[in-house]
C-alpha cells in the first residue's frame, strides 16, 4: 500500500491586530502602522493586507501603498502621511474576511 500525501492547508488568518490603535500626526508628518495577523497554531505569512481610507480621509492623509504582503512573522507595515488639511481620517485594514480600523488625527 502506497501512502498518499495529504495536502497541507494554508494557514488562515484568524485575528488582525493594528498598532497603534490611534495615530496623531502634525501636517506633513509621517507615521508607521504595524499589522499583525494571527492564526490557529500557525503564522499567516504571505497574506495580502489592503488599506482603504474613509470617504473624507483622502483629503487629510495618504498611505504608502494600498496593499502589503505579510512577512514570515505574519506582519505588514504601512506608512501614513498627513496632508495639509486638519481633522480625522479612518483607515481600514482588511485581509480575507477580517478587518480592523484606526482613526488618524491630523493637527
Amino acid at each position: 500500500v502506497t501512502p498518499t500525501p495529504t495536502p497541507t492547508s494554508e494557514c488562515e488568518a484568524k485575528s488582525i491586530e493594528v498598532l497603534p490603535k490611534r495615530l496623531i500626526l502634525k501636517r506633513g508628518q509621517r507615521g508607521s502602522v504595524n499589522i499583525t495577523l494571527g492564526g490557529n497554531s500557525c503564522i499567516p505569512a504571505g497574506k495580502t493586507v489592503t488599506a482603504t481610507i474613509g470617504k473624507f480621509g483622502s483629503n487629510r492623509i495618504s498611505i504608502s501603498s494600498i496593499s502589503e504582503v505579510t512577512d514570515e512573522n505574519g506582519q505588514a507595515k504601512f506608512t501614513i502621511t498627513a496632508k495639509d488639511k486638519i481633522g480625522k481620517a479612518k483607515v481600514t485594514f482588511k485581509t480575507d474576511n477580517l478587518k480592523k480600523s484606526i482613526i488618524v488625527k491630523v493637527r
